[in-house]
C-alpha cells in the first residue's frame, strides 16, 4: 500500500534553508542552446570572496537535470559577498560585472541566468521600426522653429547621427515627427536613441531604449512615441523663469590640461534649454556666438565686481524642460589661456543639472567651476495663484460685487499695509490673482473686501514649502450651510466581474483596494473583500469625520498597480449622507460591463461591393482592383500607422474574391473574409478598406483610399452575436449593413463526460440537433429514478453527454435572462441560461431554501461560483421548490437561497450504456480551498486515484503545524474535508498533499 501525506507547510520551510545558508543557482540553458556550454563535459562552479575566488570553487549540480545548477553554502549572515559563476573545461567566467549579495539573516537564495543572458538564440531578421516625436511644446516655447530646422532621430542603429535618420511631420498633425527605419534584429537587440534638431539641440534625458522582444521579433515591426524631452504640461515651466546664473572661477583648473588657467579672461555659459544652446562637436572658436559670456564686473546681473564670481541674468522661456542641462567655459577661442581646447570644465557628457519647477519665476544659481551635478539654487521664487469664490456670500447677500474691491492680505503683504487687488475678469464670481511668492516661506493669510473692512473669520489659512501652483476655496470657507464635522463612513463597493472573465484579474492572488483623497492615495491601505453574496463585487467601509459637501476623490487599484484608467471618481457629503452618518459609492471596475462587450467569440463575414470604387485621395475610379484590405479598431483588426504606409501591409487583413476565405461566389466584385472577434470586444468597433495596398500605380495616390481620415464603418455587434454577414459598398460609411445575424452560444467541450445545459430558446430540442457530436444518449437524474436516457431536451434541467475530444458547440437561438427551475429535496442537476449567473444571485421559491454549494465536472468536481450559458451544475437541496435565475435582474435578498457548504459529492456521471456510475477518479488531485479567502471554515477536496494511507496537516507561515484533518487509510475517491480555523488568528495557512511520488501545494487566507 502507497502512503499519502497531506501537509501545509510554508514556503521557507519547504526550501529547508538553514539559518546562513545561501543556496546559488545558475541557470545554464541558454548558453547550452548557444552551443557555448555542453552540460555533459562541464563542471559549474561558483567563485567569490567567500571561496578566495579560484583557488576554492563550489561545485554546482543539476540533479533534476533542469540546466539550473544548484550549490548550498554556509556563509555568516550579514556578509557581503562578491562572486561570478564558472564552467569549465575552457575556464569560462562570467562576463558581467561581479556580483555583489548581503546575506540575510535566516539564510537566502541567489539566483540567475549565467552572464545574465536570458534570451534563446535567433536568427537576425528585418524589424520595421516606428519613431515619433511630438516637437509641440518645443514651438510653443520657440525654440524649434518648424519651418528651418530639422528633426532627426539618432542612435546605436545610424552610428548616432553619422547616418543622420530624418524625421517629417505628420500630415494631420504636423507638431508629431515621424522616421520609419528597417533594422536587422535579434531577439533581446536594444536600440538606443534620442531625438535631436537644429541646431545641434538633443535631448537632455537619459537615453531611450527599445528592447527587441520575442513579440516585436515575431510581429516584425514596434513603434515608439513620445515627446522631445518628455515635455508635458506637467513637465515644463508654466511661465518664463528667471535665473541667475554664477559661477566661482578662483583656482579653475583646466580639465583638458589638468593645470590652473594662467589668467581668466572671459567665462562663457552653455546648455540645452534656450537661450542657452550646445556649441558643435569639439567647441570649435567659431561656435563662441552661441555661447552666452557671464560677467565679473556688477553688470547683466553680477552683484559684487572682481570677487571671482561670474555672473549672467538669463529668462528661460515658459514650456523650458524643468531638468536643463548646462556647463561653462574658460577663455572660450583664447588658444594661449584656454588650457588646451574650449571645452575644459569637465569631461564629455558631464554637465550641471538646472533643476526647475513647473511655476518657478525666479531663481539664483552658484555653481563652482569644475564641479558638475544638480546646481545649487538660491532666492527661488514661484507663481502662486490666488483664487476666491465669493459666490455664496453673494447669495447671502452679504457681499454686493458692485463697487466691491476684493484683496488677498498676508505676511507676504505685510498685512493691511501692502494689499494685492483680485479681479473677477470673467463674472465667475470668482475672483484670482497670481503673486510672485519665496519658496522658503510659510504663507499666512486671509481674503478681505471693501466696503465694510470685511476679514474672513479665524484660523489664518496657511501654505507650506510654496513651490508654485494655485490656492482656491469659497471666502471664509462658506460653500453651504454650515455644519459641524460628524463621523461618515464611506462604504466603497467594486465589480471585478469583467477584469476576472478576461483573465487579468486573478481573484485567487489579487489584491483589490479604494485609494483616494481619504488615506492619501494609498494602494492597499484601505483594502477591500469580497461580497459574501457576490464574490466579484468588493467592498471596504472607512469611517471618516467628515462636513457637509466634503468632496471625496478616489480610485479603485489591483495587483500590480493597476490603477483604473478613468479619471478620479468623486462624491461630495450630501445633506442626507451627513445626517445618515453613511455613505455609499459602487461601480465597476474602469465602468466596463457584460452589457457593452461580446460574451462570446463571433465569426463575422466581411463582404464590400468593389465594382466602380473610387479613390478618396485621387477622385478618380481605380483602374483596376489588385486586392482589397481591412484594419479597424478591434483585434484581429489594427489600423496601419500614420500615412498607412506600405510596410504596414502586414497590419492588414485581405479580402477575397475568389471563392475561398469566406468568400460566396468567385470573380462578382464582392469581396470578402470571415474574420472572428474574441469574447469580450467591445460592441461597436470601427473599421475601413483599402483598395490596392502598397500598389503605387493603382491606388489612386495612397493606402487609405476609401474615404476622409477618421470616417469609418461601424459594426453593431450584440451581446449575444455568435455570427454575421457585413455588406458594404466601398466608400459609403457609417453604421454597416449587418445579415444573416445569429445569436447563441459557444460551449466548450471537454473528452469524454459533460455536463450540459440548453441555454437558449432553440427551434428543435432534439438531442441529436442541439448537441450533433455527442456519442451517448443525453441522461438527465431524479432522485426517485436516478439516471435516464432521453431524447429530446428542455431548457432549465442539466444533462450528462459523452463526446468524443475535446471541441466547440455553438447552441443558436432566443436569448433567455430568466428561468426558474424546478428542483426536488435532494440532488438535483440544474442547467443555465444564456448569461453568467452569481451561484450567490440565485434566489427561491419558497424563499431561503437550503442548498449546497454549486458544483461543476471537469474530470472531476469542483465548486462553482458562477452559472455559465450551457452548462449544467449539481446543487443539493433542503426542500423542493424552484431556483430563479437571471441576469439582469434585481436582487431579492429575503428570498435568496441559503448556501451551506457540504462534504458529500454529487454523483458521478453514468455509464455510456447503463444507469450505472463509476465513483473512481483516474488521477491524484488537490483543489483549492472553498471559500478562500474564509472565515473560519473552508472546504478541501481532494481525489485519490488508489486506497491510501493520507494525512492532512495545516500549517502556518513559521511552518509551525496548526491542525491536523486527517491521518489514516482512505478508500479511492472524491474527498473532502472541513478545515475550521475558529481558533487560529488571521493570515495565510498553507496545505501540501503527498501520495507516493505525487505532491501538491497550495495556499488559503484567513480573513476576519
Amino acid at each position: 500500500m502507497k502512503i499519502v501525506t497531506l501537509i501545509l507547510v510554508t514556503l521557507l520551510a519547504f526550501n529547508f534553508v538553514y539559518a546562513d545558508d545561501v543556496e546559488f543557482r545558475v541557470n545554464m540553458k541558454i548558453k547550452a542552446l548557444k552551443g557555448t556550454f555542453n552540460p555533459t563535459t562541464a563542471t559549474v562552479s561558483v567563485r567569490g570572496s567567500f571561496t578566495d575566488w579560484g583557488t576554492n570553487p563550489v561545485t554546482m549540480l543539476d540533479g533534476n537535470n533542469d540546466s539550473i545548477y544548484t550549490v548550498t553554502v554556509d556563509i555568516p549572515a550579514s556578509t557581503a559577498i562578491q562572486f561570478k559563476f564558472h564552467y569549465n573545461p575552457d575556464d569560462h567566467w562570467e562576463g558581467v560585472s561581479n556580483r555583489q549579495y548581503t546575506v540575510p539573516s535566516g539564510g537566502g537564495f541567489y539566483e540567475a541566468y549565467f552572464d545574465n543572458d536570458e534570451c534563446p538564440p535567433t536568427v537576425a531578421k528585418d524589424i520595421e521600426v516606428t519613431f515619433s516625436c511630438n516637437m509641440e511644446l518645443e514651438r510653443l516655447s520657440g525654440r524649434f522653429n518648424p519651418g528651418t530646422n530639422a528633426v532627426q532621430v539618432r542612435g546605436n542603429f545610424n552610428d548616432w547621427g553619422g547616418t543622420p535618420t530624418v524625421m517629417t511631420p505628420n500630415p494631420l498633425n504636423p507638431d508629431i515627427y515621424e522616421a520609419t527605419i528597417t533594422r536587422s534584429s535579434m531577439v533581446c537587440d536594444e536600440l538606443q536613441f534620442k531625438f535631436w534638431y537644429q541646431s545641434d539641440n538633443w535631448e537632455s534625458v537619459d537615453n531611450r531604449k527599445i528592447e527587441i522582444t520575442q513579440g516585436v521579433y515575431d510581429d516584425g515591426f514596434v513603434s515608439f512615441e513620445g515627446s522631445f524631452n518628455n515635455g508635458t504640461l506637467e513637465t515644463v515651466l508654466n511661465q518664463p523663469c528667471i535665473v541667475k546664473f554664477k559661477v566661482y572661477m578662483p583656482g579653475a583648473i583646466s580639465a583638458i590640461s589638468g593645470n590652473p588657467f594662467p589668467v581668466i579672461n572671459t567665462v562663457h555659459i552653455a546648455g540645452s534649454a534656450a537661450p542657452l544652446q550646445w556649441p558643435g562637436t569639439g567647441w570649435p572658436d567659431s561656435h563662441a556666438v552661441r555661447m552666452i559670456q557671464l560677467y565679473d564686473d556688477a553688470t547683466n546681473g553680477d552683484e559684487t565686481a572682481a570677487d571671482g564670481w561670474y555672473s549672467k541674468d538669463l529668462t528661460i522661456p515658459a514650456y523650458t524642460v524643468l531638468s536643463a542641462q548646462f556647463k561653462y567655459g574658460a577663455n572660450f577661442a583664447d588658444a594661449v589661456n584656454n588650457g588646451g581646447g574650449n571645452d575644459n570644465e569637465n569631461g564629455f557628457g558631464s554637465n550641471h543639472i538646472l533643476n526647475m519647477t513647473r511655476y518657478m519665476t525666479q531663481v539664483t544659481v552658484s555653481d563652482t567651476f569644475g564641479k558638475m551635478g544638480n546646481s545649487p539654487k538660491s532666492n527661488a521664487k514661484y507663481a502662486y495663484t490666488f483664487n476666491v469664490d465669493m459666490s455664496i456670500k453673494a447669495l447671502k447677500g452679504t457681499f454686493n460685487p458692485v463697487g466691491s474691491t476684493v484683496s488677498v492680505r498676508g505676511n507676504f503683504t505685510n498685512w493691511g499695509t501692502n494689499p494685492i487687488t483680485m479681479t473677477d475678469g470673467n463674472n465667475d464670481s470668482i475672483y484670482t490673482v497670481t503673486v510672485d511668492i519665496a519658496g522658503n516661506e510659510v504663507l499666512n493669510f486671509k481674503f478681505h473686501y471693501n466696503p465694510g473692512d470685511v476679514w474672513e473669520g479665524d484660523p489664518h489659512r496657511t501654505i507650506t514649502n510654496v513651490d508654485g501652483g494655485s490656492f482656491t476655496d469659497f471666502f471664509d470657507r462658506d460653500a453651504c450651510p454650515p455644519t459641524t464635522a460628524v463621523n461618515v463612513d464611506l462604504v466603497f463597493s467594486c465589480n471585478m466581474e469583467l477584469e476576472r472573465l478576461s483573465g487579468r484579474f486573478d481573484p485567487n492572488t489579487d489584491t483589490v483596494s479604494v485609494n483616494g483623497n481619504f488615506n492619501g492615495w494609498a494602494s492597499m491601505t484601505t483594502i477591500m473583500t469580497p461580497n459574501p453574496l457576490n464574490p466579484d463585487i468588493y467592498e471596504a467601509i472607512f469611517p471618516r469625520m467628515s462636513m457637509l459637501c466634503d468632496e471625496i476623490q478616489f480610485k479603485f487599484w489591483y495587483q500590480d498597480n493597476n490603477w483604473e484608467s478613468i479619471d478620479n471618481r468623486k462624491f461630495n457629503i450630501s445633506q442626507s449622507q451627513y445626517d445618515a452618518g453613511l455613505a455609499e459609492y459602487s461601480g465597476s471596475f474602469n465602468n466596463g460591463t457584460l452589457e457593452t462587450v461580446l460574451n462570446q467569440a463571433c465569426t463575422v463575414k466581411f463582404t464590400v461591393y468593389m465594382p466602380g470604387a473610387v479613390s478618396a485621395i485621387s477622385g478618380n475610379p481605380f483602374p483596376v482592383i489588385n486586392t482589397v484590405h481591412i484594419a479597424g479598431s478591434a483585434l484581429p483588426l489594427q489600423w496601419p500607422g500614420d500615412g498607412w504606409p506600405d510596410s504596414h501591409a502586414v497590419r492588414m487583413i485581405q479580402l477575397y474574391d475568389d471563392g475561398t476565405n469566406g468568400d460566396v461566389t468567385s470573380s462578382d466584385g464582392i469581396f470578402s473574409k470571415d474574420i472572428t472577434f474574441s469574447a469580450y470586444t467591445t460592441l461597436q468597433p470601427q473599421y475601413k478598406y483599402g483598395a490596392n495596398f502598397a500598389d503605387a500605380v493603382n491606388n489612386g495616390g495612397g493606402n487609405d483610399n476609401e474615404n476622409g481620415f477618421g470616417s469609418n464603418h461601424i459594426l453593431n455587434f450584440t451581446r449575444f452575436m455568435v455570427s454575421a454577414t457585413v455588406v458594404d459598398t466601398f466608400g459609403q460609411m457609417g453604421s454597416s449593413e449587418m445579415t444573416n445575424a445569429v445569436e447563441g452560444t459557444v460551449l466548450s467541450i471537454a473528452d469524454k463526460w459533460n455536463m450540459v445545459s440548453v441555454p437558449r430558446e432553440v427551434t428543435n430540442y432534439a438531442k441529436t440537433a442541439v448537441f450533433p457530436t455527442a456519442t451517448t444518449d443525453a441522461f438527465g437524474f431524479s432522485n426517485a429514478g436516478g439516471y435516464a436516457a432521453t431524447a429530446t431536451l428542455a431548457n432549465g434541467p442539466g444533462y450528462w453527454l459523452k463526446f468524443s475530444g475535446a471541441q466547440s458547440v455553438q447552441v443558436n437561438g432566443t436569448s433567455i435572462l430568466s428561468d426558474d427551475f424546478t428542483v426536488e429535496a435532494g440532488w438535483n442537476m440544474i442547467g443555465s441560461i444564456s448569461t453568467n449567473v452569481l451561484t450567490n444571485t440565485i434566489t427561491s421559491t419558497p424563499g431561503g431554501i437550503v442548498t449546497s454549494q454549486f458544483f461543476a465536472y471537469d474530470n472531476g468536481y469542483n465548486v462553482a461560483s458562477v452559472i455559465e450559458p450551457g452548462k449544467a451544475y449539481w446543487v443539493k437541496s433542503s426542500s423542493a421548490g424552484t431556483l430563479t435565475v437571471c441576469n439582469p435582474c434585481t436582487f431579492n435578498a429575503k428570498n435568496a437561497i441559503k448556501i451551506v457548504p457540504t462534504n458529500e459529492l454529487p454523483p458521478p456521471p453514468p455509464q455510456a450504456s447503463e444507469n450505472v456510475v463509476d465513483a473512481k477518479p483516474t488521477v491524484f488531485s488537490l483543489s483549492q480551498s472553498y471559500p478562500n479567502p474564509f472565515n473560519p471554515t473552508t472546504l478541501i477536496k481532494y481525489s485519490l486515484p488508489n486506497d491510501e494511507y493520507v494525512t492532512l496537516k495545516v500549517f502556518n507561515l513559521l511552518g509551525q503545524e496548526v491542525a491536523t484533518l486527517v491521518d489514516g487509510v482512505q478508500e479511492a475517491g472524491y474527498k473532502s474535508v472541513e478545515f475550521d480555523a475558529s481558533n487560529l488568528p488571521s493570515g495565510i495557512y498553507f496545505y501540501k498533499l503527498s501520495a507516493g511520488s505525487f505532491s501538491d501545494l497550495k495556499k488559503t487566507v484567513l480573513m476576519r
